[in-house]
This record gives structure tokens, C-alpha cells and sequence, in this order.
């Protein structure tokens, strides 16, 4: 119920489109559609489709905010076109001081 007359009801948000890691796990994705931002400010610095997720199908969207992870990105997708070309990557997730870090396997 809106609290005043003409105020619109609330939009609910729904999270469960964004991949959410599990800690020291290293995990297996099969990505496209990856975009690299420059205003790490405003928007993830890395964000892509993911289609599997340790070989079960997905239809989730993974964000990165971590700069040494998004450059081990750009250097490991640099030869394949984002818009038509799979990537399969590993990655594990590591928080340490209330922070997340991502290290991506070679």
C-alpha cells in the first residue's frame, strides 16, 4: 500500500540474474557477450552472459569490479570477438578486509 495517494508502489528488484561465486572455490564458466568498461565509477569493470556454470546450463549475468582480474581478462579474451565467440574460463573467488578478489587460472 503506498503511503501517499499518488506515490507509485514499489518496483521489486530481482538479484538472482547476477552469478554469485562461493568463496575459495574455483569455478568453471562458459561466457560471452563480454563488455570491458573504462569508468570503473559508475558501472562493473567486466560483465558477460554466462551459459555454464561447471557444465550445468545457466542464464546468468557475471560482473568483476577488480582491476588485476578484469586486466588478466582482457589479456586471456583479446583474440576472441565478444559478440560472436564462447570463452571458457576458471575462476576463484577470495575475500580478504571486507573486499573480494578474483584470480582467474591460466
Amino acid at each position: 500500500m503506498p503511503k501517499w495517494k499518488y506515490q507509485n508502489p514499489k518496483k521489486k528488484s530481482n538479484y538472482d540474474i547476477y552469478l554469485k561465486l562461493q568463496l575459495n572455490k574455483a569455478t568453471k564458466l562458459l561466457i560471452s557477450d563480454w563488455n570491458f568498461e573504462k569508468n570503473p565509477y559508475t558501472e562493473a569493470l567486466f560483465s558477460c552472459s554466462v551459459k555454464e556454470v561447471d557444465g550445468e546450463k545457466t542464464d546468468k549475468i557475471f560482473t568483476v569490479w577488480d582491476f588485476e582480474c578484469k586486466e588478466a581478462l582482457k589479456k586471456k579474451l583479446k583474440s576472441l570477438n565478444a559478440h560472436k565467440d564462447t570463452a571458457e574460463i576458471t575462476i576463484t573467488k577470495y575475500e580478504k578486509d571486507m573486499e573480494e578478489f578474483f584470480e582467474l587460472e591460466k
